[in-house]
């Protein structure tokens, strides 16, 4: 009862609007025109793109630890601000080959010689050692300094893994090389080096970072060499890519929005050359533009920040748009088209309104259950997308709508489509030429990246173990007479693994049930409700099955297409269902027959729009360095626990056949005290 009290409401007010926007179309053009510039002005002049923390839960225990230690005096990061792998070309040994070590003290002499901006040199930047006031660098890098040579490496010590001359009198541990080899070749003893397939530097400096980093990342990328390959990670890499994020995915949104205007265009077109759509086709498109850019643009002057995460809103905005495109032109062909322009209007606005209101609402739900998620960035991923699809229906039902009328006073004036002059009927035509009846006449997975490599027999370290070190650390530690935190800067990762099962379950189990009682509300059929409901659920069941088929871990970009799969896939449960209860016809048969007609073509040129639009995510230039980035940390031997606490076990790292022993990197700090 409520729902049909609803819908017919719904019904009369979309009818008058659509009357309002005939009768007066250009206010309903210039003023989305005006304000997404206005908003896109002056939201993109407060643009701040922040990635710092945001993937980290608001109850994640890692950021507090890390402000602890600050605040104690050491350095959370362990003062590691360039890093570098270090591997041979023909993948061979590059710890005790001569002609590998003089490739990479080469490389360690233009590093350390080269000067910044101010004229300084690493060797007046670096943090020293205070018993020797020598710069502070990697153990395995120090001893091929000394020796000068792989041979003389070889002849002048027996280097062992992964403590290097440890002492059982002393207790002291000696040179951690764990996290410094990798792909470490072991001989009987199992403590001995025969060979090392990967080296990890790491450059410590305590003043001008940010000169230094800039003369570090021109030296590694102009290093040539055919011996070795050098891959680098400083601190500012990610700020990097942030910073170039812009200018990168503009390309791909403009290469998203060329395919949907030609495929909206094709869609559009008809072999009438008065009753054939291009042009609105093209508004169809800007409409979503014009979202697009003013949803970011009153966000960001709300005074939010951009992720990196958000680079994805383009796209979906994109498809959404021409999904509520496509159900507006349905509708309006299929009103009479002797109808005036102000009567067609409003009954086609009264047909497809209450439709993409039902879609609109529920992907805006559907967003705004992420809202409440305990990770940032999917939190302002939510409130982008959620303020996003508002834009894009509010633009639907008045700039489209209005260009929508506008086509109709061409059409009954039967004006040509693309030059507006007045062209005679086909009917009238027969007479005329060819070329006039033809040209103007006319009215009334492979997947990528799929490793496999058996010949690594070794463990290696996963997410998994990672939060399973990080779990019993903090146990360890909080069961303790001294007061002490576990800390590691991989942990922000690890509260991440901890976290995201249960925001998941919670976030998409919001979602679902918003989208139970709006479908509910708004669609007069209780058992229509559960079936969308079921086939909402049994999608994403399906979702996370193909996930698990490929191989896709339960992240949170992973999370996020879980919510857009929700959004979508409600979209076109809505439009089919709302058609077919809403049909007059009284046999089942004929009331579904009524429905695909109405609707089964927007619904599959939508689903195509979609896929042209989220194709271009797939695109490996888009492809943020930022996840390069964070695979590059993991490469570079993830920190795990200090050499305090050899409970815990350190799992390896693998990088191709190149295992990093997770350790030394770590920091665990006792207080004493109260």
């Amino acid at each position: 009862m409520i729902a049909k009290w609803i819908d017919a409401a719904s019904g009369r007010v979309f009818y008058n609007l659509g009357k309002t926007v005939a009768r007066w179309p250009a206010p309903f053009i210039l003023l989305p025109l005006i304000a997404s510039a206005l908003l896109g002005y002056f939201g993109l002049s407060t643009l701040v793109i922040n990635d710092a923390y945001i993937f980290v839960p608001d109850d994640g225990q890692a950021l507090p630890d890390g402000e602890a230690l600050a605040a104690a005096g050491f350095s959370p990061s362990g003062d590691a601000v360039a890093e570098l792998i270090v591997q041979s070309k023909d993948g061979g040994d590059v710890l005790f080959r001569d002609d590998v070590v003089q490739e990479v003290l080469r490389l360690h002499q233009e590093l350390t010689t080269a000067n910044t901006t101010s004229g300084e040199t690493f060797s007046s930047l670096c943090i020293r050692d205070p018993a020797t006031t020598d710069c502070v660098l990697s153990g395995v890098l120090s001893l091929m300094v000394t020796a000068g040579s792989g041979s003389a490496l070889r002849a002048a010590t027996n280097l062992t893994h992964p403590y290097h001359n440890p002492n059982s009198v002393d207790f002291n541990l000696g040179t951690y090389f764990g996290n410094e080899l990798g792909g470490v070749e072991l001989s009987t003893d199992k403590s001995t080096i025969l060979s090392s397939k990967a080296l990890h530097l790491v450059y410590n400096v305590q003043t001008n970072l940010a000169q230094w980093i800039d003369t570090f990342r021109q030296v590694c990328l102009g290093f040539e060499s055919d011996k070795i390959t050098v891959n680098y990670l400083t601190f500012s890499s990610i700020d990097d890519e942030l910073a170039s994020l812009p200018s990168r995915i503009i390309v791909y949104v403009g290469v998203a929005v060329g395919l949907l205007i030609l495929f909206s265009v094709l869609s559009c077109v008809m072999l009438d050359w008065v009753l054939t759509k291009p042009w609105l086709a093209v508004i169809g498109v800007l409409s979503a533009v014009l979202a697009i850019v003013s949803s970011i643009g009153v966000v960001l002057l709300a005074g939010e920040s951009f992720s990196s995460l958000n680079v994805a809103i383009p796209f979906l905005l994109l498809g959404i748009g021409v999904d509520d495109m496509f159900v507006m032109i349905a509708a309006w062909r299929k009103c009479d088209v002797r109808l005036p322009v102000q009567e067609r209007t409003g009954r086609a606005m009264s047909d497809a309104g209450v439709s993409i209101t039902i879609t609109s609402i529920t992907d805006c739900l559907a967003f705004a259950a992420g809202i409440w998620n305990v990770f940032p960035s999917v939190r302002l991923f939510c409130i982008y997308a959620t303020a996003g699809v508002a834009f894009d229906f509010l633009y639907q039902i008045t700039f489209f709508a209005a260009f929508m009328s506008l086509t109709g006073r061409r059409e009954r004036a039967n004006r040509h489509c693309f030059t507006c002059c007045p062209v005679l009927p086909k009917s009238q035509a027969r007479d005329k030429s060819a070329a006039y009846r033809l040209w103007c006449a006319g009215g009334v997975s492979d997947q990528e990246g799929v490793f496999d490599n058996p010949s690594s027999e070794e463990d290696v370290a996963t997410s998994e173990r990672g939060k399973l070190m990080m779990t019993e650390a903090r146990s360890i530690a909080e069961r303790e007479p001294l007061k002490m935190r576990a800390y590691s800067f991989d942990f922000f990762l690890s509260d991440q693994v901890v976290t995201i099962l249960p925001s998941t379950l919670q976030t998409v189990g919001i979602a679902v049930a918003i989208m139970f009682v709006v479908c509910f509300l708004l669609i007069p059929h209780c058992v229509a409700t559960f079936l969308i409901t079921f086939a909402l659920v049994s999608i994403n069941v399906g979702l996370v099955g193909y996930m698990t088929l490929w191989g896709i871990n339960l992240d949170l970009v992973s999370v996020l297409s879980i919510l857009m799969c929700i959004g979508f896939s409600v979209d076109f449960f809505s439009h089919i269902t709302y058609a077919y209860v809403t049909s007059k016809a009284t046999v089942p048969a004929e009331k579904l027959t009524e429905a695909m007609r109405a609707v089964g073509m927007p619904i599959l040129q939508s689903s195509l729009s979609t896929i042209l639009g989220s194709v271009q995510c797939s695109q490996p230039g888009l492809r943020s360095q930022l996840s390069r980035g964070r695979e590059g940390i993991a490469k570079m031997g993830a920190p795990g626990l200090s050499r305090l606490f050899q409970k815990v076990s350190a799992p390896s790292q693998d990088v191709g056949n190149c295992n990093f022993a997770l350790g030394a990197c770590g920091k665990m700090v006792a207080y004493v005290g109260k």
